[in-house]
């Protein structure tokens, strides 16, 4: 933490004692509360194998972007070789891990994707999944699971890429990175952000936030559409769920492969088991 201090020593213009506390929740990021002059703010040190993956570039500009439309918390300081980032700490917030979602905070988060979709403008990156897929498997040496009907799932998906069009999204809405305040929802780290259709944010608040219930997965599509969706709709939100198990599958194998701890392993194994139960009720569908 010796270059991450000094660095905060030069920004703060400060040589006062400064103590780190670690916040829970990351997982391939380290995240640090500190205090200056009485403001508390938040440190993130990203793990080296990170740089190689995400492109902090991109990720400047997509905080950039975000900053003028009070949906991230204010940043304060962002290093494009490291990673490295400093942002004001939020008060009176709670990530949504270990929250078991209520109907009140399924309307309020799709009433917060939906006016997120509503920025007015397109990020000079592009989150492509299906790139994104192949980059993932293209890293790996050792397959933990062997995947079925993964070209059906592939073309299906690229046929939502004809009838959706690319809007700016998060693209990765896992319970750490939405922060509920009293007032408003943060939505947190863009790492992965870039414009996508729509359906893949919506989709990836649902599954990795595991809403089973079939009732709150509804209640979500019309809150964030302000109707009842259509069954073709649904189709459609079904083959991208169905698709994002899979994508994440080969991410969490990746990162098994490169750092050889067990968490990645795990999340490979329930995105493959989640996987399969999707995929199986959509070749129902179509029976």
């Amino acid at each position: 933490m010796e270059k991450e201090l000094e660095i905060i020593r030069e920004i703060f213009n400060t040589n006062q004692e400064i103590k780190f506390t670690p916040l829970d929740g990351g997982l391939s990021n380290d995240n640090y509360i500190f205090e200056i002059d009485g403001v508390k703010y938040v440190l993130r040190v990203c793990h080296p194998i990170m740089n190689e993956i995400n492109n902090r570039n991109d990720e400047y500009k997509n905080l950039l972007l975000v900053q003028d439309y009070d949906v991230d918390v204010p940043m304060i300081y962002f290093n494009t070789e490291t990673g490295m980032k400093i942002t004001k700490y939020v008060h009176y917030c709670y990530n949504l891990q270990n929250v078991e979602l209520d109907s009140e905070a399924v309307k309020k988060m799709a009433l917060t994707l939906r006016d997120f979709h509503k920025i007015d403008k397109l990020s000079e990156n592009d989150f492509d999944p299906l790139v994104k897929l192949e980059t993932y498997k293209s890293k790996i040496t050792t397959q933990l699971y062997k995947i079925d009907e993964e070209e059906l799932v592939i073309s299906k998906t690229k046929v939502l890429y004809t009838k959706y069009p690319l809007t700016f999204c998060h693209n990765d809405l896992v319970p750490g990175n939405v922060l509920v305040g009293r007032t408003k929802t943060y939505l947190i780290d863009y790492e992965y952000a870039g414009n996508n259709i729509y359906l893949f944010d919506i989709m990836s608040f649902i599954t990795e936030n595991n809403i089973v219930s079939k009732d709150l997965v509804f209640l979500f599509y019309t809150a964030y559409l302000g109707y009842p969706a259509s069954v073709d709709l649904l189709i459609d939100l079904e083959i991208m769920a169905c698709f994002e198990d899979l994508l994440w599958f080969y991410w969490a194998n990746m990162m098994y492969d490169l750092c050889q701890t067990d968490i990645y392993r795990d999340i490979a194994t329930t995105k493959y088991h989640a996987y399969n139960q999707r995929l199986k009720i959509m070749k129902e569908r179509n029976a």
